[in-house]
């Protein structure tokens, strides 16, 4: 799904609902989505693409910038 396939979607539907998550395709757990981020996407994994100062500075080292397709991420 793109970001303009979901904004197709949530056009269509009550402001007021809020956005829970999937723990797994099966529906064993869920969550309320509280925060998004811009990262970016590769086999099963997301990561960033480039290390800020910001990311160094929280601890990120550039063994843990990977390459991949920008994704939007929803975090509980």
């Amino acid at each position: 799904m793109t970001v303009k396939e979901l904004k197709d979607i949530l056009f269509e539907l009550d402001d007021d609902l809020i956005i829970v998550l999937s723990r797994d395709p099966e529906g064993n757990g869920y969550a309320k989505a509280e925060t998004h981020e811009e990262m970016v996407y590769r086999s099963g994994e997301v990561g960033y693409s480039e290390l800020t100062t910001t990311l160094r500075a929280e601890g990120y080292t550039d063994e843990d910038i990977i390459s991949g397709a920008r994704a939007l991420v929803l975090w509980p």
